[in-house]
């Protein structure tokens, strides 16, 4: 890709790039931004128009649901200055602390729930957020996520998927089955009594089986980002195989949805069916349509705004695609960023605005998460041994299943248990997940909530535990890094160290001590 001026030459998709590893092939003629030729061409088009058109329908029945009312327009602002501010304010005491950012946001939106704000002090709790106002909050949350599972499809390395060696894909298949599989047998054991009335045993378990196996990719990257790990060997290992364990996931977490949606047998394959029908028309439609729409954008010297603006709505109307086949609206967000073209410097240029306004708005998704969690239930014994128990399978299954899978595949114990670390990392992705289980009734409130806590839990360890563990952080340069590309929303990555990559041996570096930062 070559951009000059505002002239646009054109776009390399990153799956269309030969593996790094391989050697050069010949050169071959430039891929043009042009679309197919008709018929196809007029279908992509017409793809792309019909999802712009259904996302600015979506954002239109949402405003009518305010129904003009500027008491209520008024009160919906005031609780959002409010939960912005309050995850402002929890991000920098995470930094402070030097956690990463989300790690703030979460707590601030838990803090603003019944737990903290509406037991200290019940009438400012239902002045801030009264019943009328938090449907509407929940609206703006779903936005968030939307954006920002849009902007983690559009970051996933498809070269890096498509590239792992063995060790990798032994880690990948380790951190997915094994927590997984004790997700599924803790399931059944918890289904007599927290299994909702009118679900399956079958959804239900595979759901929190997904639950206990999700890495929270983009957190993850930052995280080694501060701790000087992204680079590395052992960080490499613990991203390449993280994102091939989620995109696995993300899939059971179809079937799961659409299990739980379905009637019978018939059902659930049906909606699976249509979700496989969309991710095929988004990936040979959507795929070159967006290249085209990107080049004909550059050419004609359009601003950013009004363009990244478009590319919000087209993730908009693929989330309401899914979430009419019967899925959540996530997956058809994650499969339009995913369309999007790779390593191109105008993409992300373009999606530059969409970060800053996704950081901005994401402490709504957390509010509405808080909102909906008391912790009364943890009042017995019982349910704080429920509680421990959570959290004991969460980190058997991720941390010690995956450090175990990675030692037998030949790392060092110490990189083993590093991978193994990492990757217990849950963070903001596991909260998408557990609220798209409990919007759609899969599990109940109080799993819901020690979910929730064990995600906090196991996300706030991570960054301490990987300083403990001193890992070597000697850049690794038999293959590039994951978090080249990876850059989770209003996370900027960390520039490279000077002469990073010209050291081909592997002498360990002095270490900086627990929670260090790589100098940058």
């Amino acid at each position: 890709m070559t951009v000059t001026g505002r002239r646009f030459d054109t776009h390399v998709d990153e799956a269309d790039r030969p593996d790094a590893s391989s050697a050069a092939p010949a050169a071959s003629p430039p891929r043009t931004t042009g679309l197919p030729a008709r018929p196809r061409a007029v279908a992509a088009g017409t793809a792309l128009l019909a999802l712009a058109v259904t996302g600015a329908a979506h954002l239109v029945v949402l405003a009518r649901g305010l129904g003009g009312d500027l008491a209520l327009v008024g009160r919906v602002l005031l609780a959002l200055v409010v939960v912005v501010l309050a995850g402002g304010a929890g991000g920098r005491v995470a930094r402070a602390l030097r956690q990463p950012r989300v790690i703030g946001e979460m707590a601030a939106g838990f803090l603003l729930g019944p737990s903290l704000l509406g037991a200290l002090a019940p009438e400012a709790q239902r002045l801030l957020f009264p019943p009328a106002v938090q449907p509407h909050l929940r609206d703006l949350a779903q936005l968030a996520v939307i954006g920002f599972v849009h902007r983690f499809g559009a970051d996933l390395s498809l070269r890096h998927l498509r590239g792992s060696g063995r060790q990798v894909v032994a880690v990948a298949v380790g951190m997915v089955l094994i927590p997984v599989t004790a997700g599924v047998g803790f399931a059944l054991r918890l289904a007599a009594d927290h299994r909702p009335t009118g679900v399956g045993l079958a959804p239900f378990v595979v759901f929190v089986g997904v639950a206990m196996g999700v890495t929270a990719f983009p957190v993850l990257v930052r995280i080694l980002q501060e701790t000087g790990l992204a680079e590395s060997r052992v960080g490499f290992v613990a991203l390449t195989a993280a994102g091939l364990a989620d995109a696995v996931a993300w899939c059971l977490l179809a079937v799961a949805v659409g299990g739980a949606n379905g009637d019978g047998l018939a059902g659930p394959a049906v909606i699976v069916a249509l979700l496989l029908a969309f991710a095929v028309a988004t990936w040979s439609l959507l795929r070159p349509a967006l290249r085209a729409f990107v080049g004909l954008t550059e050419r004609r010297g359009l601003p950013d705004a009004p363009v990244a603006a478009a590319l919000l709505l087209f993730a908009l109307g693929g989330a309401v695609v899914t979430d009419r086949i019967g899925v959540h609206a996530i997956f058809g967000a994650f499969l339009v960023g995913l369309a999007l073209p790779r390593h191109d410097a105008v993409v992300h240029r373009l999606l530059r605005p969409i970060d800053r306004l996704v950081r901005l708005v994401l402490p709504l998704f957390f509010a509405a998460v808080g909102l909906s969690i008391g912790l009364g239930f943890l009042r017995s014994a019982d349910q704080l041994a429920l509680l421990g128990l959570v959290v004991l399978v969460a980190v058997a299954g991720k941390l010690v299943g995956t450090a175990t899978v990675a030692r037998l595949v030949g790392m060092p114990w110490r990189e083993a248990v590093g991978v193994g670390v990492m990757v217990n990392c849950r963070g903001l992705t596991e909260l998408v997940v557990l609220t798209t289980g409990r919007s759609l009734g899969i599990i109940g409130d109080d799993l819901f909530a020690m979910l929730v806590l064990m995600t906090l839990l196991t996300t706030a360890v991570t960054g301490p535990l990987l300083g403990l563990l001193h890992l070597d952080r000697e850049v690794d340069v038999s293959a590039p890094s994951p978090a080249a590309a990876a850059t989770s929303p209003g996370w900027p990555a960390s520039p490279s160290r000077p002469g990073a990559g010209r050291r081909a041996g592997r002498e360990p570096s002095r270490s900086r001590g627990p929670g260090s930062r790589s100098r940058s």
